[in-house]
């Protein structure tokens, strides 16, 4: 397989865990923007990483699933196992971001730190659809027959919101969305 379509694969993927957690989390695809630090499904930040979800949305997720007390705590229970990698991912894709923020194009060692960038980059992106993917697993795991079936609705929906947005974003944007 060339290295375009492996990563388009890690992509699509990370595509389908980044969406499950979302829905779980509730997050509104025009705003990723939480509505306050206690509810951010994200860490200090603001970034949004799979698994990162905020008691509030967890409690909205449940009630749209029809989750019962022992779903509940095992789907808990595996967000809370899975939060402490994530966070290191997250910590990583920030020191990243800083990095070549930092490091302007006229620096002697802009060409390295750039390729130093884009390969770290790339491997957190991997981690991050691999871990992602085994929190997404953990729960369709607990889920029932009925339970997989609205969820894969709810993921649908929301995936169909993302694409108005983007369709919006294109043709002029949509208010609240991209440079104002």
């Amino acid at each position: 397989m060339d290295r375009t379509r492996l990563l388009a694969a890690i992509v699509a993927i990370g595509g389908a865990a980044l969406l499950t957690g979302v829905v779980l989390a509730g997050a509104n695809p025009a705003s990723l923007a939480p509505d306050s630090a206690s509810d951010r499904g994200a860490s200090p930040g603001g970034l949004m990483v799979p698994g990162m979800v905020s008691q509030r949305a967890f409690e909205r997720a449940a009630r749209q699933l029809g989750l019962n007390s022992e779903q509940r705590q095992s789907i808990k229970q595996f967000f809370d196992q899975g939060r402490p990698g994530l966070e290191q991912l997250r910590r990583q894709m920030r020191a990243n971001a800083e990095l070549l923020a930092k490091t302007r194009p006229d620096d002697p060692s802009y060409t390295t730190v750039v390729a130093n960038v884009s390969q770290s980059s790339g491997e957190i992106a991997s981690q991050a659809v691999l871990k992602g993917s085994q929190l997404r697993s953990q729960v369709f795991g607990v889920l029932s027959a009925e339970q997989k079936a609205t969820l894969a609705s709810l993921e649908d929906q929301r995936y169909d919101s993302w694409n108005r947005v983007a369709a919006a974003r294109q043709h002029g944007g949509a208010p609240g969305i991209g440079p104002q």
